[in-house]
């Protein structure tokens, strides 16, 4: 019973993060109109995050982005790709409902600003 349990324990927080999941839930267009500028289509036209004192917002914003200007979108993964003492901007590689392969940017500088890499001197 108790090696029944140890293994659940592993298996469980595995299930909730695939590398895969399809967004299609609608989205509050005020939460949407709230939190975001920019187009996401390059690291020049991040996608804003204004979001400052919670990480999971920051990750609810993004999503909620996502889902809004791609309905129906399949997550394939996240990075960051810039951390500077000025800037902190991520990538997420999604699948449209189309079939297509598309990078987003997304300007995470308000949260992560108090965390990025400051020069060394």
């Amino acid at each position: 019973m108790k090696k029944f349990i140890a293994v659940l324990f592993l298996i469980i927080p595995l299930a909730g993060h695939s590398q895969k999941h399809k967004r299609d839930s609608p989205v509050d267009s005020a939460s949407f109109m709230n939190a975001h500028t920019g187009g996401g289509t390059s690291v020049a036209d991040a996608v804003i995050i204004n979001e400052k004192k919670s990480e999971t917002k920051v990750i609810t914003e993004k999503n909620n982005w996502l889902r809004f200007k791609y309905p129906g979108y399949t997550y394939i993964k996240s990075i960051i790709i810039q951390n500077t003492s000025t800037k902190s901007i991520s990538m997420t590689e999604i699948k449209k409902a189309d079939g297509e392969i598309i990078d987003v940017y997304f300007d995470d500088t308000a949260f992560y600003s108090p965390y990025v890499k400051t020069p060394a001197k």
